[in-house]
């Protein structure tokens, strides 16, 4: 099949499906309650685009044949990543296209890539999430010896880590490894509600006033008020930088005070929604650090 957009072709071959490269147990595997929350049961499209001279994958690798290492290295990656496989074996199509990186933008490529269909295998069915694979991957080859590698993942068996866990995994496996540094942890009871639930809690984030409730409204920092946290050393940094670095800063002491109770390897869905709660009065009387 053929596909034009912006003035290049992608050609498609036909789909191909990659089985694990060794045998897998067969088994029941339970999402989690934030698993199986209705609004995660769609793929996520991805694109990721890779210059001739990034192949790095294995000195044995040759730009011309990225395909087929990519296919054994997804083979070997999913003995380890088999719940992938529960509700079918993994779709991988290959492609070429007649266009270089440097004429689809080069280093200024950024979404909205108006021409994202065409590097993402969507057979007609992949909407429906109970009756297809886990996995959709497509290898497009350039022009220039580089190629786009097009991912849909089902959200339902992992959030955006997870993924980048299982990329690594394929990129190791690629380059010759026997086995991911970090090995896949299932363990989505973790994420259970108790049984029966128990709230411990008050959870504001589920009071949070509606966008309807809200108005959006810009806040100009000027000089003299942010004058009092600038270093006599930083007296030629911008605004942006400095707010830019107070949050950066503040996240990163709160990820500090945070210890997962989730294993190294976890890759399911573990997305919550945070709420910091104070009152006016303590927001005014303590420092910005507050």
């Amino acid at each position: 099949m053929a596909f034009s957009c912006l003035m290049f072709t992608v050609q498609r071959l036909q789909p191909e499906l990659i089985a694990p490269a060794k045998p897998t147990p067969y088994e029941m595997k339970h999402l989690s309650d934030i698993d199986d929350r209705k609004g995660l049961r769609f793929h996520v499209p991805t694109i990721l685009f890779y210059r001739k001279k990034d192949l790095r994958v294995g000195s044995t690798c040759k730009t011309d044949d990225i395909v087929g290492v990519m296919k054994k290295a997804l083979a070997a990656t999913l003995v380890f990543y088999y719940p992938y496989l529960l509700v079918g074996l993994e779709k991988f199509p290959e492609a070429d296209a007649d266009v270089s990186l440097e004429q689809l933008g080069g280093d200024f490529l950024k979404p909205p890539f108006l021409c994202l269909e065409q590097l993402l295998y969507s057979p007609s069915n992949s909407e429906d999430i109970l009756n297809s694979p886990m996995l959709f991957i497509q290898v497009t080859r350039l022009t220039c010896g580089g190629f786009i590698f097009g991912l849909r993942y089902n959200h339902t068996i992992c959030d955006g880590q997870g993924i980048h866990q299982f990329m690594k995994a394929l990129v190791e496996m690629a380059r010759g490894e026997i086995s991911p540094s970090i090995l896949p942890v299932w363990e989505r009871h973790l994420l259970n509600a108790r049984d029966p639930p128990q709230v411990m809690f008050a959870h504001r984030e589920e009071k949070l006033p509606s966008l309807d409730d809200m108005v959006q409204h810009s806040f100009f920092f000027v000089p003299k008020e942010l004058a009092a946290h600038i270093a006599p050393h930083l007296q030629a940094c911008t605004n942006f930088d400095l707010l830019t670095a107070w949050l950066w800063r503040c996240r990163i002491i709160a990820r500090g005070k945070f210890h997962s109770p989730l294993p190294t390897g976890f890759y399911g869905n573990a997305v919550a929604y945070p709420v910091a709660v104070s009152t006016t009065e303590k927001l005014i009387q303590n420092p910005s650090s507050f």
